[in-house]
């Protein structure tokens, strides 16, 4: 992950099985899962032993330089997990934790912008066969993702709500 590769297609059709034997589990939301075709077409054969399918896909669309900037910015309290952002969301008082007050923030290694470019390189690449994959099923909810948090959480919760998830 550090180098902007992704784990590969066998390890994770494992732990996705894994998590798919839960007892009394039959409703899941994956997020980014599956990133290429060969994870899309286990995955279907995963969901088909058990008698599950996919409902919806929703396809976040947003420029990759934008991408880059809200990734790279990201960073997070040491003690309590909050998560922050150069930008978007600097904690109320500078070097402090609004959560619990602490004053160490981490950064992960593979948000750098170098490493960034990198991963979305190797996913536009991946990701499209996947779409091409659910959208033939007519399961893609497209999603512009360029635009404020809100907005973007707001188009969500209206799919869902029109998936019959929400009610």
């Amino acid at each position: 992950m550090e180098s902007g590769l992704y784990v590969p297609d066998e390890i994770v059709t494992e732990i996705i099985g894994n998590v798919l034997e839960r007892p009394g589990k039959v409703n899941f939301i994956f997020d980014g899962y599956p990133r290429t075709l060969n994870q899309a077409l286990a995955f279907d054969t995963l969901l088909s032993v058990k008698k599950l399918k996919v409902d919806l896909v929703i396809n976040f669309e947003v420029d990759t330089e934008l991408l880059v900037e809200r990734v790279s910015g990201r960073f997070s309290c040491a003690s309590c997990g909050a998560v922050y952002h150069d930008v978007y969301k600097i904690p109320l008082v500078s070097g402090v934790c609004d959560k619990c007050h602490g004053n160490k923030f981490i950064r992960r290694k593979d948000d750098n912008p170098e490493v960034l470019k990198k991963r979305v390189e190797v996913y536009m690449k991946e990701i499209e066969a996947v779409r091409d994959f659910y959208r033939n099923k007519g399961l893609v909810k497209d999603i512009d993702a360029s635009q404020a948090a809100e907005s973007i959480q707001a188009e969500v919760k209206n799919s869902l709500v029109q998936s019959g998830f929400i009610i």
